[in-house]
């Protein structure tokens, strides 16, 4: 039942939120902040530079091991915080993984949930505050959503990120591609990467270096920004 109510939600994150996003951005046919000219320019400028999406995945799967490698060494300071955090990831990485979960979390969650957060909330933030604060508070409302502490906080790390991302490239659909590599790393991050405490700490170390040099160069400006609205 679980599992059908996950699968439930999901989808109900994309009818739901992907239709009001649709009909708040899709104003008229030649008024360029419409939805079809957002998913068009996105899909164009990914395109025409490659190097945009081969930087978003490279971005995400740093991002994975930033983050793992942070989660793992803390969980040797504070162990008792991570019991709620532990069973999901057991379940999420177990041999015996439903076909469904693996389907919410690697690709309904990264389609839904930017529908709602970057979309719908950040579309919204964006127009009574200044930008980097409506990025704060879909962020931290991303690591509420999750529902415990640990999860919250990389969460919230993540949704700064991806709320930049948008802001950025005026899209969504960046964001979706980099939430979607992040969720899916999980599955292909080598365990031996955190083995001992001293190569969670390197791992750590050259993930989070890497992230901070990819993320500025996707902010370089020689990388163009679409023409459409987040």
């Amino acid at each position: 039942m679980d599992l059908i109510n996950t699968l439930i939600l999901h989808i109900g994150l994309i009818i739901v939120f992907g239709t009001w996003y649709y009909f708040v951005c899709h104003k008229a046919s030649k008024d360029e902040d419409n939805l079809l000219h957002a998913v068009s320019s996105s899909f164009l400028v990914l395109k025409s530079k490659p190097v945009i999406p081969i930087l978003i995945i490279l971005a995400g799967l740093c991002c994975q091991l930033f983050v793992s490698g942070v989660l793992c060494l803390l969980h040797g300071i504070i162990p008792d915080a991570f019991a709620s955090y532990d069973k999901l990831v057991q379940e999420a990485n177990s041999a015996k993984t439903p076909l469904i979960l693996i389907l919410c979390i690697c690709i309904l969650a990264p389609i839904g949930e930017e529908f709602l957060f970057r979309g719908v909330i950040l579309y919204h933030a964006k127009r009574f505050m200044l930008p980097i604060l409506a990025v704060l508070l879909q962020a931290i409302l991303f690591g509420l959503y999750h529902g415990n502490v640990i999860q919250g906080l990389y969460a919230g790390f993540m949704g700064i990120l991806l709320g930049a991302i948008v802001c950025k490239f005026k899209s969504i659909i960046p964001a979706m591609l980099l939430h979607f590599t992040v969720n899916t790393s999980l599955y292909i991050v080598p365990k031996q990467l955190y083995s001992t405490y001293n190569i969670s700490i390197i791992t750590t170390a050259i993930s989070g270096f890497l992230l901070v040099f990819i993320m500025a160069k996707l902010f370089d400006r020689g990388n163009c920004q679409t023409n459409s609205h987040a």
